[in-house]
């Protein structure tokens, strides 16, 4: 197969039957996301047994922006908006929308972007309460951990596995818009 061939698909029954699969899936993940949003996804624990110290807190990403209520505004809006797209493209069985995909990807995009951000706070929160709590009572006598939960974990696969599925939707709309190109050149001679 050449690479121009890669790049055309034709739109039949199989093509949109996987696309609705593909969109059925990423319409789960989009809510799954949406629901984790609210949930506490992340954890912070603190633990010093000379002291007989502990600290834990868990936090969701609604909590954590409660001081900046627009980022969760524009955070909700953007998860309903990629709900409704794929409810959307379901009950239309419009599969082959390149639209769709060209919203889809850079809200996935933003959503990789968000948690990698807040995943780098948590370990710069555990390196720093790390290294202050190593000089305040020694080394490895403290325990620090920041990051995400068993919750967060299933968020940070719902995210990956959502900006794949939005880019592999985007690829195969992509083709079948070449695809629509190449038999509108044929019925045109």
């Amino acid at each position: 197969m050449s690479n121009k061939d890669k790049r055309i698909l034709e739109l039949n029954d199989t093509v949109r039957e996987n696309l609705k699969k593909m969109y059925i899936i990423l319409l789960g993940l989009q809510i799954v996301k949406l629901i984790l949003w609210f949930m506490e996804t992340f954890i912070s624990k603190v633990s010093v047994e000379q002291m007989d110290y502990e600290y834990s807190r868990n936090h969701s990403f609604y909590s954590g922006y409660s001081g900046g209520p627009i980022i969760n505004i524009i955070a909700i809006f953007v998860s309903i908006l990629s709900i409704l797209l794929c409810v959307y493209a379901i009950g239309k069985k419009c599969f082959d929308n390149r639209l769709f995909a060209k919203i889809l990807k850079p809200i996935m995009l933003i959503s990789c972007v968000h948690y990698a951000f807040y995943l780098s706070l948590s370990i710069a929160e555990t390196m720093t309460n790390s290294n202050n709590l190593t000089s305040a009572y020694g080394e490895g006598m403290a325990k620090v951990y920041s990051g995400p939960n068993f919750f967060g974990i299933i968020q940070f696969m719902a995210i990956l596995v959502s900006t794949v599925i939005t880019y592999n939707i985007s690829s195969k709309t992509k083709a079948i818009a070449n695809w629509k190109k190449e038999q509108e050149k044929l019925t045109t001679i």
